[in-house]
């Protein structure tokens, strides 16, 4: 624009009008009709290739309003509407889930900055978006540490005295991703389905990325748990938290390799106002790339994101192998290693005192995240001084680094036949608010077996039902599986 150079500024409008587009074709690059971007073919990229699309994008919009060269009124709605609830719905703080960045969640340091910059850039533009990206931008400086370049920097005096990011649930049907944000918390749910890629192993990037979308649930209250701390690299990568997993040796890639998209097709999502159900049947995914990869363990699993709680809940848990399989309830970086367990209002450690059974837990407290069983359960909870380097990842340093992790897990032994769980995470609670819901809890399991799985929540008057075949069930028939949200309205 600034040299006149017509011919560059041709090419770059053509560019622009190819990649402000949806692409809905399998294994095809660029935005979805969902508003997540995919590259590398199945691989999910909003925050990572897709981010850079979007600080580009957004640069290409200021420079070129009010000229010939800017796009149609459409293809601008449509990149906003990407901004908008691809990279700020998949931000919280200063980072992006990781579940949208690829091999990048390999790279210390890696923030959400140039999403930043694209809403903050946005936010001077008049359209549909503008008072989100100035909210949403207003609450993200607050956590903000680095410096801003000059041009960003100037952008910040007409940023909105409201400051708040968005809330609710999404879900991005093309890249198996649900999004549950409100005022307490941020969590992600990555689920695995012909669709999508289990992950990727990339110019040395990417290693033991295996479980990244078997279920992963992604929960943070500050948002800087996983990111902070170089908590990665001491992080224990077959325990991510929400998925069912055999534990056994999984092969690390020789050279650049997609690890391959999931058997089974049912994983999905729906949801009312800011409640939604998502589930997923685990088969494994079909690698040709890795065929260590694959494994004989299936299971049945959803999650009810009701606000308060996140109930978990899994059945038809199965495995033909010698391995043991495990349903990671959690596995976080503790605020210090005295950080106290409280399990029934008994505290039980304050050290980093290894792994220890625990044979009737009704409910356990930690770092105010509360953990609830609607029947007591015998769970199991390391406390550990964890150790990892960078460059055990991808290309990052070789310093030792140490962090104080506590896991908690449900162990369902060798050769599981029909094995289940269920339990609720109640995120930014007290110990005391804790106790008190355990003993009139807004949830009740109604069914988790290997047709139905069924939580009712008496506080929203509303009842999650997964279907996963054709079947009947409280005074519902259906022909194909499928998920359904009941409400019952006052009156």
């Amino acid at each position: 624009v600034l040299s006149n150079n017509i011919d560059y500024l041709e090419s770059a409008k053509q560019r622009v009008d190819l990649n402000f587009v949806f692409s809905s074709v399998p294994g095809s690059s660029g935005m979805r009709p969902d508003y997540s971007l995919h590259h590398h073919e199945y691989q999910l990229h909003t925050g990572s290739y897709g981010v850079q699309f979007a600080h580009d994008g957004a640069r290409y919009l200021y420079f070129t309003q009010n000229t010939s060269y800017a796009p149609s009124p459409i293809r601008k709605q449509r990149f906003m509407d990407y901004v908008a609830y691809g990279i700020c719905w998949s931000t919280y703080n200063r980072y992006f889930t990781p579940s949208v960045i690829g091999r990048s969640i390999t790279r210390s340091g890696a923030d959400a900055s140039e999403g930043l910059f694209a809403m903050l850039i946005l936010s001077t533009m008049p359209g549909t978006q503008k008072e989100l990206f100035l909210k949403a931008s207003s609450k993200m400086i607050e956590t903000w540490t680095t410096r801003l370049p000059v041009a960003i920097a100037a952008t910040l005096s007409g940023l909105s005295q409201e400051k708040e990011w968005p809330s609710g649930f999404r879900h991005y049907p093309y890249s198996d991703l649900s999004i549950k944000r409100n005022s307490s918390y941020f969590a992600t749910l990555k689920t695995l389905s012909p669709r999508t890629s289990a992950g990727e192993y990339v110019n040395t990037e990417g290693r033991k990325s295996w479980h990244l979308s078997d279920g992963f649930l992604y929960l943070v209250l500050k948002g800087n748990e996983y990111a902070a701390n170089h908590f990665w690299p001491t992080f224990n990568w077959t325990r991510f938290p929400g998925t069912t997993i055999e534990q056994k040796p999984y092969p690390m890639p020789a050279g650049n390799a997609i690890l391959g998209t999931g058997k089974v097709d049912f994983s999905g999502a729906t949801s009312i106002d800011d409640i939604g159900v998502t589930a997923m049947q685990f088969g494994g995914v079909v690698s040709t790339a890795l065929p260590g990869l694959e494994t004989s363990l299936q299971a049945k699993k959803s999650w009810f994101f009701f606000g308060k709680e996140i109930v978990c809940i899994g059945s038809s848990i199965n495995c033909s192998s010698d391995s043991l399989v495990e349903t990671v309830i959690d596995q976080r970086r503790l605020n210090s290693e005295n950080s106290p367990l409280i399990i029934d209002n008994t505290t039980k450690s304050t050290s980093l005192d290894g792994e220890k059974k625990y044979p009737s837990a009704k409910h356990i407290y930690t770092d105010s995240i509360g953990y609830f069983f609607p029947e007591s359960s015998i769970i199991y909870v390391s406390r550990l001084k964890q150790n990892g380097r960078w460059s055990e990842l991808g290309q990052g340093d070789t310093v030792l680094r140490q962090s104080p992790v506590q896991t908690i897990h449900i162990n369902h032994g060798r050769r599981p036949l029909n094995g289940s769980y269920a339990y609720a995470m109640l995120p930014a609670i007290s110990q005391s608010e804790l106790a008190a819901y355990s003993l009139n809890p807004d949830i009740s399991i109604l069914a988790n077996n290997d047709s139905v799985h069924a939580v009712y929540n008496k506080a929203k008057s509303t009842t999650g039902i997964v279907f996963w075949k054709a079947c009947s069930y409280n005074g519902l028939t259906v022909n194909l599986p499928c998920i359904i949200l009941k409400k019952t309205l006052p009156g």
